[in-house]
């Protein structure tokens, strides 16, 4: 009574892994490029953002004065919202067209 269950079980089982083993076999290979994607899309954020800020102070062509505190060497005294731009669009737009044609 019990058998047949167990058998169905067992068959169900060996289906299983006859799918999976050959699907995380294939999947490894992957999972590398996608972390190397990962580690150039992090190096590529951090150097727009680098990029972006440096820039950030000549909206109007001309560069910023350096503050006095950065002539001294003393912690500058500029808020963290002076000069930023949000990014944040252009990365996710870059992504999606790097995603889209690659």
């Amino acid at each position: 009574m019990v058998a047949p269950g167990i058998s169905e079980a067992l068959v169900a089982t060996a289906v299983g892994l006859f799918a999976a083993i050959p699907a995380v076999v294939a999947c490894q290979p992957l999972r590398r490029s996608g972390d190397a994607a990962r580690v150039r899309f992090d190096g590529f954020i951090e150097e727009l953002s680098t990029i972006v800020k440096r820039h950030a102070g000549r909206v109007s062509g001309v560069p910023r004065p350096r503050p006095r505190s950065a002539e001294r060497g003393t912690h500058d005294t500029r808020t963290a919202a002076d000069g930023e731009i949000n990014v944040v669009p252009y990365i996710d737009n870059m992504l999606v067209l790097l995603t889209s044609f690659s």
